[in-house]
């Protein structure tokens, strides 16, 4: 916390030096306003809009620094500053336009923050990007409607930036405000097709399923590309592992080897030519499924007690619920809620060719097993 308080200190020293050398009264008044802010945020906390913003800016570039960057998400800030903005407006401090001009700039701001990968990781991700989400709208912990002014905002900004960070989503409900479903449909239209959208009723029923309580799934955000998390108490590798969900039907058709290969890479299942209904292909899928999922998860627990003991997380720990209560670093589970997300791939491509098979074989009958040979 003192090294985060410094380094506002450091931004403030800076806009200091600058403004009193610039020549122009316009920006130099601006790099006065910047010193004052920076000397009190993150230091003293926010009092302002504008002390919030740049207190949140400050924050995320201390945390991306320190956990490589990838996926840190603002999350529902039109939420956490809509207090400070609605003191402001009302003290006529701050103006609709100027609280839009602040939250360009840290839009603006995202885009420089990336992560630097290597030649290969840089090609194989199309780019050094950092998948930084910025959700909108959605409910409050009481389940009822939290659009504001500021979701408003934020979608006209992911409407006139439409920069590559950050990714904005909105949450969508059945009582989500008219105008604000018809703003988000026609900038859907438009080039781009953002922001993206999630159905709060089915994510927070699945959030529920798996523990989460419903306060804290009401509260949920989406973090790097579509995977829900309650803020500020989660510590979740969500993209941890992919999973390559048709390989498992590759392996049950091979006895748990790869097409043209002797090698056993998955569980030693019956031959097709024992398969005598459907029920039978798709045990022999869930065998193989759970098989290779049983190695993958042996992998990230090495990766996550490695973690634990090599890579600790002071800023993130402090900002995370749990974890200053318990005294536990994130990344040795201090957080409120902690897991590694497993993403199936090619799920769409698993639904056909199972289908094909039950329909081909079972149904229609016109490919037999018998003699069925791959190797």
């Amino acid at each position: 916390m003192k090294g985060m308080a410094e380094f506002g200190d450091r931004y403030a020293a800076e806009a200091s030096k600058m403004a009193s050398v610039e020549t122009d009264p316009v920006r130099k008044q601006e790099l006065l306003e910047i010193a004052s802010i920076c000397a009190r945020v993150p230091r003293f906390g926010a009092t302002s809009f504008y002390e919030a913003v740049q207190s949140m800016t400050l924050a995320h570039i201390c945390i991306f620094m320190e956990t490589f960057g990838e996926t840190t998400c603002p999350g529902r800030i039109d939420q956490f500053l809509n207090p400070f903005y609605e003191k402001d407006v009302a003290a006529g401090n701050i103006s609709r336009e100027r609280a839009k001009e602040i939250l360009g700039a840290f839009c603006v701001k995202l885009c420089e923050t990336i992560p630097m990968h290597g030649e290969v990781g840089t090609s194989t991700l199309g780019g050094l990007t950092s998948w930084e989400v910025v959700t909108i709208g959605g409910q409050d912990k009481d389940g009822n409607d939290a659009t504001n002014e500021l979701s408003f905002v934020l979608l006209e900004l992911a409407d006139e930036l439409r920069m590559r960070q950050p990714n904005f989503h909105v949450r969508i409900h059945k009582n989500t405000p008219k105008a604000f479903y018809d703003e988000v449909i026609r900038i859907n239209f438009g080039p781009g097709s953002a922001p993206a959208m999630y159905n709060d009723e089915t994510i927070i029923e699945s959030m529920t399923d798996i523990g989460y309580s419903l306060e804290d799934a009401r509260n949920y955000v989406a973090i790097g590309c579509v995977e829900p998390t309650a803020p500020g108490k989660t510590l979740a590798s969500t993209d941890a592992a992919m999973y390559n969900m048709p390989l498992a039907i590759e392996l049950l058709l091979n006895e748990g080897r790869q097409f043209g290969s002797k090698k056993q890479i998955g569980a030693k299942n019956p031959p097709v030519s024992e398969m005598k209904t459907m029920d039978d292909v798709v045990a022999a899928y869930d065998t193989q499924v759970k098989h290779q999922l049983g190695k993958l998860r042996r992998d990230l627990e090495a990766v996550e007690k490695f973690h634990a003991k090599h890579h600790p997380t002071p800023i993130s720990s402090a900002l995370l619920e749990g974890c200053v209560e318990t005294g536990v670093c994130s990344t040795k589970g201090g957080a409120v809620y902690n897991f590694s997300g497993i993403q199936g791939c090619g799920m769409a491509a698993t639904a056909d060719s199972l289908r094909c098979i039950e329909k081909a074989v079972f149904e229609d009958g016109w490919i037999s097993w018998k003699g069925w040979s791959i190797s």
